[in-house]
Formats: structure tokens, sequence, C-alpha cells
């Protein structure tokens, strides 16, 4: 056959059968003794066939590769995130032809859901590559104590770290309580950790102040003779 250009990767079927004599021997500069060879390889592909008359005819071949492109969507992502996040995809290779699983054709994709993702790449040569992501997005916990806070002494003053987005498998205080919710007596810096039964962890702290009442003295009780003028 005639030298040929092949995308890289791609198997060629060299055929050295000789049919209008009996062949003693086939002889590839492979190595190969056989009529027929497969390779993926780019190179000069020689042979030698030689008949039982003695006669022997040569060919040869040049393959060469264009290159493939080259995709990687990243490792499989297994991660905790918040409701508002976006995840970005990109199938690299500027310029290409793409085509994404849910048949969009643009180099990003946005991807805000679990799932398995997808992406065929053309590149000019018009070979292909393909890669394949799995996603799986665990709901974060939305904790939030409220801003550092001030009361006065005396009132009591809850801190509540239940969350209403996941399932939550434990609440540890650096108080060491492990309740929902918590009473601050005193003024200090209180922070939680919850973790949802997912596996996800949300931290949260708040600093308390207690402001004094105010002293009211009016003096002791009064008991005086006075003037009815008085």
């Amino acid at each position: 056959g005639n030298d040929t250009t092949v995308c890289a990767g791609t198997t060629l079927t060299f055929d050295a059968t000789a049919t209008n004599t009996p062949i003693a021997s086939y002889v590839w500069n492979t190595s190969d003794l056989t009529p027929v060879i497969n390779s993926n390889v780019a190179r000069t592909f020689a042979v030698q066939v030689t008949g039982v008359n003695g006669c022997s005819a040569t060919d040869t071949l040049i393959v060469t590769h264009n290159p493939l492109p080259i995709v990687n969507l990243g490792a499989d992502l297994d991660t905790c995130v918040l409701s508002n996040y976006v995840h970005v995809l990109n199938a690299g290779n500027p310029g290409a032809t793409y085509l994404w699983d849910d048949l969009t054709t643009g180099q990003t994709r946005n991807v805000t859901t679990s799932g398995t993702y997808s992406a065929i790449v053309t590149n000019g040569f018009g070979c292909v590559t393909q890669d394949v992501i799995n996603i799986n997005f665990r709901a974060k916990p939305i904790l939030d104590l409220g801003n550092d806070t001030a009361y006065c002494a005396g009132t009591v003053f809850m801190l509540d770290a239940q969350v209403a987005n996941t399932n939550i498998a434990t609440y540890l205080w650096n108080t060491a309580a492990t309740t929902p919710t918590i009473t601050a007596s005193a003024a200090g810096t209180y922070s939680v950790r919850v973790v949802g039964t997912n596996g996800c962890v949300a931290t949260d702290t708040i600093n308390v102040h207690i402001n004094a009442n105010p002293i009211v003295n009016l003096g002791p009780d009064v008991d005086k003779c006075v003037d009815a003028g008085d």
C-alpha cells in the first residue's frame, strides 16, 4: 500500500501475501515472519518475500502519526459543596471540536449536580479522544450562629447550631456540649463543629459580650418628721 498517516494509536494491518507463486518465507524488519502483521506504531515497515523458486521481492511502507488531543476532565470528584457551587469542566485543546454528553459543544461546561459527564474532542487532524468524569456533590451544612453579640447580664442567651439543608449526625461545641443548642451563660468565644450524616462538616464561631446592668441606688429608706409647711 501507499505511505499513510493515521491518528496515534490506530492499529493497521499489513498484508504481504503473494499469490502468484508459492512462498518460502516472509521476513519483516519488525522481526515478524508471517504474511500478515498488525501494528499501531509509527515507523517504516519493510518486508522481503522469497518464493520457493528462490526469487525475492521487497516492499516498504512508511506510517506516520497525527497526535491525539489530550483530554483530562480531572479525577472523579466526591466533595461537600454549598447549594450555589458551580464546578467548571474544561476539555482543553482550544480550537478543537467538542461534544459533551448533553450535546453541548463548548470547550467548558458548568456542572451543579451529581452525575457522570463525558466529552469527545476532535482536533484539527480529525483525531478523537474522549474522557469521562464521575461527580458526587454532598450538601455541606449551612451553619450560622449569627453575628457577634452583646447582651445584658442576667439575660438567657441561646446559641443555635441547627441547620435545615442536611441531616446532622453530631454537634460538638468548644464547651464540650454535644447538643444543637446551648446557653451562653458567660462572655467569651463560642464555636461549634457540626458533621452531617453524609460526612460533610461545617464550623462557626461567635463572640459573646455581657454588658453590666446599671447600678441604681436611691439611698436608704427615709422616715422623717416634717413641719406641716414643709
